[in-house]
């Protein structure tokens, strides 16, 4: 039997941390749902130096590249054929400088209201001004990531994503901040500045966001140092959004809970995984399970997916929080 093994001082919402767990997973996670998240375009208004976007698709040439928009309707029609509810992401790049973002809105909008299970959400740097004209729609979720090191692109003291922010959750979407954590020290003073800045802001939820050379497997996260945690414990106190549970009790954990403690090494758990990534030019890959497929050339793909299959975990860790959320049990 799995029992408590080890009890750590934790947040507000939970005064332990469980570190011998039997089940993980995210609080909203439905195992019968696809999780798809959409690269509608490869290129960026900004050029982060820690892009994960980036260090993919700059190797075979593909960074900062659209697809037609005949291609994209084809992915369209993909999707719509799922019979799973599916919770689909637009990002890239930058999803809001593609030239028809707001026609690709109202689509994928059209498809999530087919189930009342779908969602969407859009992951953004919040640096455009694009978003007085997205129309408001139930199960729509922003997701505004903050790069510090393109501060002079935000306006005087970020005041262009701020305004966003405030501006979409005025509007009622639901809005999250992915605040991404530097672990550079001459970053430490403009993550203080901007963290209280956003603490003013009404009806958001700040998730601390860390910084990783790959989802999983072979590299790990960037190098935070105890005195990176030590320095931003405040974040310990943000909400937490992954379950950990075993036989007698469940928490919930945020990000940087899980890393301090080393709580994202899953191998040999049974994976329920529904995680697809697909490409700007339509290639689909599960991530973890190494499979590739052009959605052109297989347009019931999606449609052929009945339910989710577990596989047992052979990586060393997970460090994507879109992995974190995947439903697993202890094998």
């Amino acid at each position: 039997m799995n029992t408590i093994s080890k009890l750590i001082p934790t947040t507000k919402e939970s005064n332990t941390i469980i570190t011998d767990f039997t089940k993980q997973y995210d609080f909203e996670h439905k195992k019968d749902r696809l999780y798809i998240h959409w690269d509608i375009l490869s290129k960026c208004n900004f050029d982060c130096s820690y892009c994960y976007a980036k260090r993919y698709y700059t190797p075979n040439s593909e960074w900062g590249l659209i697809d037609s928009y005949i291609n994209q309707e084809l992915v369209l029609k993909a999707l719509n054929l799922a019979e799973l509810p599916i919770f689909l992401g637009l990002l890239g790049g930058e999803p809001t400088i593609h030239p028809r973002f707001l026609d690709l809105y109202e689509k994928t909008v059209k498809l999530i209201q087919k189930h009342p299970d779908s969602r969407l959400y859009i992951t953004t740097n919040g640096s455009t001004s694009i978003f007085s004209k997205i129309p408001y729609y139930d199960n729509v979720f922003f997701l505004f990531s903050i790069h510090i090191e393109f501060k002079h692109l935000y306006g005087k003291n970020y005041e262009k994503v701020i305004n966003n922010i405030k501006l979409m959750s005025s509007r009622g979407f639901k809005t999250r901040v992915n605040f991404l954590l530097l672990p550079d020290k001459k970053y430490w003073g403009e993550i203080w500045n901007i963290y209280n800045q956003l603490k003013q802001i009404p009806n958001i939820s700040i998730h601390p966001h860390f910084l990783y050379n790959d989802p999983c497997e072979l590299t790990s996260l960037f190098d935070y140092n105890p005195e990176f945690y030590e320095e931003f414990k405040i974040f310990a106190e943000e909400p937490g959004y992954f379950v950990y549970e075993n036989n007698n009790e469940h928490i919930k954990l945020n990000d940087y809970q899980i890393f301090k403690n080393h709580l994202n090494k899953f191998k040999g758990f049974k994976c329920y995984n529904n995680n697809y990534e697909i490409s700007w030019c339509g290639d689909v890959v599960n991530i973890c399970k190494k499979q590739k497929v052009n959605i052109k050339d297989n347009l019931f793909f999606f449609k052929n997916i009945k339910k989710i299959d577990y596989m047992i975990c052979p990586y060393k860790e997970c460090n994507c929080d879109g992995l974190l959320k995947i439903y697993k049990e202890r094998a």
